[in-house]
């Protein structure tokens, strides 16, 4: 048997993590305590504001944005879907759970990949250009 209810929730962990450190460190905003859904609300709204909204960073966060929504309620389904037992006539009740189980954690991975990179090249990006403009600005101060 696999561990996949451990990844679904390592997932969520690190996708909000990735998520919560841009809003802190880029824009200056520091949430605590909220549901993926009010920290991925804010990710999209501040990383619009950030990178253009017509920019490749703007369409990539907006692809991961729904992507994310649509793992989000089937990982709602598989966490909470957990202690949850309904009577079936289905005797295939539990491999049905296991087989969303596996897709959950394997699109979970997905797109804490994508989270991970979308921030890692926004730091590389940016901040490169705001290096660039402080020595622009220091050669001015020197001249």
């Amino acid at each position: 048997m696999r561990f996949y209810l451990e990844a679904v929730t390592i997932e969520e962990s690190i996708i909000s993590d990735r998520m919560l450190s841009f809003l802190e460190k880029s824009c200056g905003v520091v949430l605590g305590g909220h549901s993926l859904n009010k920290t991925s609300k804010e990710w999209i709204k501040h990383s619009m504001n950030r990178v253009g909204a017509k920019s490749e960073s703007a369409v990539e966060a907006e692809a991961i944005f729904t992507k994310l929504n649509s793992w989000r309620e089937l990982r709602n389904k598989v966490v909470h879907g957990i202690v949850k037992s309904k009577v079936s006539s289905h005797e295939d009740h539990i491999d049905n759970f296991l087989d969303a189980a596996a897709v959950a954690a394997a699109e979970g991975e997905k797109i804490a990949r994508s989270v991970d990179r979308w921030v890692t090249k926004y730091k590389l990006l940016y901040h490169n250009v705001y290096i660039r403009q402080l020595q622009i600005s220091c050669q001015l101060q020197i001249n």
